[in-house]
């Protein structure tokens, strides 16, 4: 076995190789204070670009992106509009029999009374429909009546 040293036992690696000048430490503290007491306080507009960076790199990245975007579509073709081929419904809305706001009118002209009567007028009444009726409406007043007698 070969005999080996220990390496602490080594003179020149126990040396320090690292020094600091003579009045560094105290001057460094010195230069600090300096710095720390010599800054002048932000103007308004300073405060404003500091805050507004932030947003201002967001928005301008998304239109960046919106504009790449734009760049393909137009080289590709296909930021023009296409025609969508017809239906039969939207060749009757385009000729002015189907209006596009129907569900609206379809509300504004219709009235209850009127599906009534259009819905009974239909109808032929009967004795024996209108006794049915009476029997009906008669038990539901009772039971309302005596439900409201019990409490």
């Amino acid at each position: 076995m070969r005999k080996e040293q220990d390496i602490l036992d080594d003179e020149r690696l126990r040396q320090n190789p690292f020094s600091v000048p003579d009045g560094y430490v105290p001057e460094l503290e010195e230069k600090v204070h300096r710095r720390i007491f010599a800054e002048e306080p932000l103007t308004p507009l300073a405060v404003f670009l500091a805050r507004a960076k932030a947003p201002a790199l967001l928005a301008l990245t998304f239109c960046i992106i919106f504009a790449m975007g734009y760049g393909v579509l137009s080289l590709t073709g296909t930021a023009e509009s296409q025609a969508v081929p017809s239906s039969g419904f939207a060749d009757l809305m385009e000729q002015g029999y189907i209006h596009s706001d129907f569900i609206e009118d379809y509300y504004d002209h219709i009235h209850t009374e009127t599906i009534l009567e259009d819905t009974f007028a239909a109808m032929e009444m009967t004795s024996e429909m209108e006794e049915e009726i009476m029997r009906y409406i008669t038990l539901n007043d009772i039971a309302e009546e005596y439900e409201t007698s019990i409490e």
